[in-house]
C-alpha cells in the first residue's frame, strides 16, 4: 500500500495533517498523535529532549527539525511499531469550552503574528482580532476537513473510533498523567511547562462563555463532548 493511502487507512483525514500529528523515534516504543491547544508544545519538548539526551533549544513544533519521526520518515518501521500491539499509543484530550476559548485567545485575540497568520483561514481582516462569538461563528461554517488544526474537532483528528490508543489523557489531570507515561516508558525527563501558547482560559471561561457562546461550542464540538465524555456544562471545569 501506497504511504498515503496507508495513513488514510489508519486516520481518514488529510495525509498531511495525519503526518504532521503523529510523533515516534527509535529505541522507544510510542506513538504520540498530537492534538493542539491540549499541552502538545510540553509533550513535545519532553519526548524530543528524550530522544537527542540534550536541551531542546528550537521551536518544538518545527517538523523538519525536530528528532522525532513522522511517519512518512521511514514508513516501513512506523508500520511494524503501529502493528506491534505492545506498542503504547497516546493522545491527550480537552473540555471543548476550554480548547476553543484557548485556541481564540492564543491565535486571535492576544497574538498579533498568530492573527496575521491565520486569520484569512476564517474570513477576518487580520488587523482587527475578531470577538470570540465571530470566531466560533466562522469555524461552524466550516467542516473540519478545511478547519486548521487548532480549532479542528479532537474526533477528526485523533479518530478515537478508527485508531486504537492504549491511553487517552486528559489536559485537566495533565501533570500526573503524563508523569505516569513518562514512567511507563522510561523517560527520564524533568517536566516543566514550556508552552508559549498558554492563555490560562479555564480561568476565563466565565468570562466569555455566553448562552450563545456555549450553544456555538455544544454544536461545533458535539462529537468530542461524546467521545471523550465531557459534559455540557462549562461550569464544571
Amino acid at each position: 500500500m501506497e504511504t498515503q493511502e496507508y495513513i488514510k487507512a489508519l486516520f481518514a483525514n488529510r495525509p498531511a495533517t495525519a503526518n504532521y500529528l503523529v510523533h515516534w523515534t527509535r529505541g522507544r516504543n510510542y506513538i504520540y498523535v498530537e492534538t493542539p491547544k491540549v499541552a502538545c508544545t510540553t509533550i513535545k519538548h519532553d519526548l524530543q529532549m528524550d530522544a537527542t539526551g540534550e536541551p531542546v533549544t528550537g521551536n518544538v513544533h518545527d517538523r523538519d527539525a525536530s528528532p522525532l519521526l513522522r511517519i512518512t520518515d521511514a514508513p516501513g518501521e512506523f508500520k511494524a511499531l503501529n502493528d506491534d500491539p505492545d506498542t503504547f499509543k497516546f493522545c491527550f484530550v480537552r473540555n471543548p469550552f476550554s480548547r476553543a476559548l484557548s485556541c481564540y485567545l492564543d491565535k486571535f485575540a492576544t497574538n498579533e503574528w498568530e492573527r496575521q497568520r491565520l486569520s484569512g483561514q476564517l474570513g477576518f481582516d487580520p488587523e482587527t482580532p475578531p470577538t470570540f462569538i465571530e470566531f466560533l461563528e466562522a469555524v461552524r461554517a466550516q467542516d473540519d476537513m478545511e478547519r486548521d488544526i487548532h480549532w479542528a474537532t479532537q474526533t477528526f483528528l485523533l479518530r478515537p473510533r478508527r485508531y486504537k490508543y492504549s491511553f487517552i489523557g486528559r489536559f485537566e489531570l495533565f501533570g500526573p498523567q503524563f508523569e505516569s507515561i513518562k514512567a511507563f516508558l522510561g523517560i527520564n525527563v524533568p517536566s516543566r511547562n514550556v508552552s508559549r501558547h498558554a492563555t490560562g482560559a479555564s480561568g476565563k471561561l466565565d468570562e466569555f462563555m455566553t448562552e450563545n457562546a456555549v450553544s456555538l461550542i455544544k454544536e461545533i464540538y458535539e462529537l468530542d463532548f461524546h467521545n471523550f465524555g465531557y459534559g455540557w456544562s462549562h461550569k464544571l471545569l
